[in-house]
Formats: C-alpha cells, sequence, structure tokens
C-alpha cells in the first residue's frame, strides 16, 4: 500500500512489538508521512518522512461529511507539505484542494498533514432588541446572531447570556440547544457553525425593575482555536418619576427599599485542578484548595452557584432529550445539563469561595470540563456575572 501525506500514531490495542503499523502487508510512503516512534516500523523511508508527537484532539465531528482528528497548537504537521506536493497519488498527480471537512488547503502557503487542514475560525456576535424601551413588566424580543467568518468551521461554540434587570422567558436557536431560561441567563450549544453561516436565538424577555442590559457572549470551544467575542445590548426604561416631597414635621420616613444587586468581576484562580475532599466555603486564611472562586458584590446577598456541563443526548423532535432505551435509534446530539449547584450567603466587597469539587460531603463533580454561573439575589431582585470554565482533572 502506498501512503502520503498521513500521520500514523497513538494506535490503539496494537501489539507492543509493532504500536503502528501491524498487521500483514507491507506499506510505501510516497513521501509526507508522520509517525510518532520510528518511521522504518512502517516502511516509511522518504526523506519527507518525520517523528513527531501526534498532538491531535479527539476524533469528532470539526464539520464535514466524516469525523476527524484536529491538529494542536505546536503540531509538527502544521504546514509540513509545500504547495507543490499537496497532491494526491494518481498517474498525474493532482492539486488536493480541500481537507476531509471541506476546507481549502494551502491558506497560508503551505498545506498540513493527515486529513484536517489547522485553520482559524472567526466568530463574531451582533444583538437587537425589538423594543427600545421598557417599562417594569412590558416584554420584548431579543436577537443574537453567532456568526463564522473564518475558513473553518467553528466546533461547538457556546452563546451564554447574561442579563441585568430583565427575565429571560424562553430560548429558540435555529440550530443546537440551550438551557433552560427562566431566569437572568442562559447557556446554548451551538453545533457546528459551517464557515460564513450563523445561528440565530432568539429570547423573549420580561423587565423587572433597574437599568436594563444583557451580554451576549460566543465562545468557541475548540482546543486550539479558542476565541471568545460579546455583544452588550442596553434596553432604556421609563422616564424617572419626580423625586418625593420631604417629609415635614410628624411624618415618619418610610424604610428604605433594598437594592438590587449587582456580581462583577468573577475570577477563578485555577481553570485545571484536581478534585479534593473539601467542601465548599467562604474562604478565610488559608490557601485555596482545587481552585477559588471570586466576585464582588454591591451589597449583602444570596449566591447560587449552578455547574454545567455538555452531555450526549438524542434528537427527539427537536429536542436534544436524555439517552434512553425507547430514543437510542434517534440523532445523536449535545444537550445542557446541570451537574450540581450551591448557595452561599455573601457580603459586600470581594467574597471568596474555596471549591475543590465537592457539591456535599456525598457528592462531587466527576472529571471533566465545567461552566459555571453565579448567580446573586435579594428581595429587590437578582443578577448573574461573567460565567467560568473550568477542568477537573484525575
Amino acid at each position: 500500500m502506498s501512503v502520503k501525506s498521513t500521520i500514523v500514531g497513538a494506535s490503539v490495542n496494537a501489539p507492543a512489538s509493532a504500536p503502528n503499523c501491524a498487521g500483514p502487508g507491507s506499506y510505501v510512503s510516497a513521501g509526507y508521512n508522520q509517525t510518532d516512534i520510528s518511521p522504518a516500523q512502517c516502511g516509511f523511508s522518504a526523506a519527507t518522512d518525520s517523528v513527531a508527537l501526534t498532538l491531535l484532539g479527539p476524533l469528532q465531528d470539526n464539520g464535514g461529511p466524516v469525523p476527524t482528528h484536529a491538529l494542536l497548537t505546536g503540531s509538527k504537521a502544521i504546514d509540513a507539505i509545500p504547495l507543490s506536493a499537496c497532491t494526491d497519488q494518481s498517474p498525474s498527480p493532482a492539486p488536493v484542494t480541500v481537507d476531509a471537512r471541506g476546507v481549502t488547503r494551502g491558506l497560508d502557503g503551505a498545506c498540513d498533514i493527515g486529513a484536517f487542514e489547522y485553520a482559524p475560525v472567526a466568530v463574531t456576535i451582533s444583538a437587537t432588541s425589538s423594543a427600545t424601551t421598557l417599562a417594569v413588566g412590558q416584554q420584548t424580543t431579543l436577537t443574537f446572531i453567532a456568526s463564522n467568518n473564518g475558513p473553518a468551521p467553528a466546533v461547538n461554540p457556546t452563546l451564554t447570556l447574561v442579563a441585568n434587570n430583565l427575565t429571560l422567558l424562553s430560548d429558540t436557536p435555529t440550530q443546537g440547544t440551550c438551557g433552560t431560561a427562566g431566569g437572568p441567563s442562559v447557556i446554548c450549544y451551538l453545533g457546528v457553525i459551517a464557515a460564513g453561516a450563523s445561528v440565530k436565538v432568539t429570547v423573549p424577555a420580561q423587565a423587572t425593575p433597574g437599568a436594563l442590559n444583557v451580554t451576549g457572549t460566543v465562545q468557541t470551544n475548540e482546543p486550539n482555536l479558542t476565541q471568545s467575542r460579546a455583544a452588550v445590548l442596553t434596553i432604556g426604561g421609563p422616564p424617572s418619576s419626580s423625586p418625593s416631597p420631604t417629609p415635614g414635621p410628624g411624618h415618619q420616613v418610610p424604610p428604605t427599599a433594598a437594592t438590587r444587586p449587582s456580581i462583577s468581576h468573577v475570577t477563578q484562580s485555577h481553570r485545571t485542578w484536581q478534585r479534593g475532599n473539601t467542601l465548599a466555603s467562604l474562604a478565610k486564611h488559608r490557601p485555596p484548595v482545587g481552585t477559588t472562586f471570586s466576585f464582588v458584590l454591591n451589597g449583602s446577598a444570596t449566591v447560587s452557584l449552578v455547574f454545567t456541563r455538555q452531555r450526549p443526548g438524542r434528537d427527539v423532535h427537536n429536542q436534544c432529550l436524555a439517552p434512553t432505551k425507547k430514543n437510542r435509534h434517534h440523532p445523536v446530539c449535545q444537550r445542557i445539563a446541570v451537574a450540581g449547584s450551591l448557595k452561599s450567603l455573601a457580603h459586600a466587597g470581594i467574597n471568596m469561595i474555596v471549591f475543590d469539587g465537592r457539591l456535599s460531603r456525598s457528592t462531587a463533580l466527576a472529571p471533566g470540563r465545567y461552566r459555571l454561573l453565579i448567580t446573586a439575589s435579594n428581595s429587590a431582585g437578582h443578577a448573574a456575572g461573567a460565567p467560568l470554565t473550568f477542568t477537573i482533572v484525575k
């Protein structure tokens, strides 16, 4: 078998004596092959063959008709083939112009080894509201459009909506799935956005007292092409009422109403960490365990930490449901699952929550990638901070 422009490595269930290219038959190199051990084992002896660590993502839908392994940043397979050698093995070699996904080869002057051409994505986001001003209780329709202006598909980007003084009533994406609305925030997984394509998410929202705004953030989650873009939409409120007259002698001043909470400067000390055994608690005078989430409040409030993760599901009538025996033959989709939540009282100023993965004494988050949304609430309303993404490792 003649082999050209192929990555051979990270083999599974292969004998130790021949971890790559095991089995009957032999291979002849037509050049520009890459292995993670000696090329001689596969019969790769061309001057352009190479040995390098296989920096590959998982086999998954990266756009196109077949699953592929994405080339990760730093891979020696990137730009390893001159344009003049980016050809097939026909008797009269013809240029190979696209990869397995349909992405154009050689955009930066050279081709990559393997089925995946490393190319940037360029996501953008726009936001509009059907109403320019809202009184308390009135509704508007928010529209967010995430677009991919790059040459390669954007794989599984997320759209996070965080509103102040707006209740997000529902959400309808043109593709992908969104989490349950009904509060100040929602997360949508948008699937694969092809180059030049876009996804629209429509969200009816209702105004509550206070300044009205919502931030939509679209983020790609590919291991080598993480990118984030945000759009802030501000909606005007009704004209302010005239100030109340100063009460005269003998009149009692009514108690001051609670101030709607504001949460900002949401950060974490570590994005990747190991799980421990300590319960989450407000930090005092001890070093962080696992990671430490910090945020700033404008006053005392109850804070909720909601942890979500992307899980496989089955598409049943355009709804991504948890897999069951009944729906096992339906198409595969990605759904948003709530992995757990925590609540705590917090104070005005900087708060820090030490967290090592435990939700209770008997429950802990499993290793994996998560998204955290912190919200604050009191008698005057609620607000949400910017989401955080982190990974728990074994």
